[in-house]
C-alpha cells in the first residue's frame, strides 16, 4: 500500500525534508548534525553501540527525500538503546 504525503503526515507526524532534519534534531536534542550526515544515515545507516547498523527511514517523492518527525525520534531512540 502506497501512502500519499498527507496520509503519511497524518500517521507519522509532520513531514520533514532531509535538509530540515538537522534543525529539528538541534531543537529536540541540542546537537547540530550536518546535512551530509543525515543523508548518510538514510543511505548507509549509523552503527549502534551493539554493532548493528540502523538506518533512518525516509521516502523519496518527486526526487525529494522526506522523513517524518516520528521516524527521526524513533531513529534517535533506537540509536541510544
Amino acid at each position: 500500500m502506497v501512502l500519499t504525503a498527507k496520509q503519511l503526515a497524518d500517521k507519522e507526524g509532520k513531514l520533514l525534508r532531509l535538509g530540515d532534519v538537522p534543525a529539528y534534531i538541534h531543537k529536540i536534542s541540542g546537537v547540530l548534525p550536518g546535512k551530509r550526515v543525515i543523508y548518510t544515515w538514510v543511505l548507509k545507516g549509523k552503527r549502534r553501540y551493539t554493532g548493528h547498523m540502523l538506518k533512518l527511514r525516509a521516502t523519496k517523492r518527486c526526487d525529494i527525500w522526506f522523513t517524518t518527525e516520528g521516524w527521526v525520534q524513533d531513529f534517535l531512540r533506537k540509536l541510544n538503546e
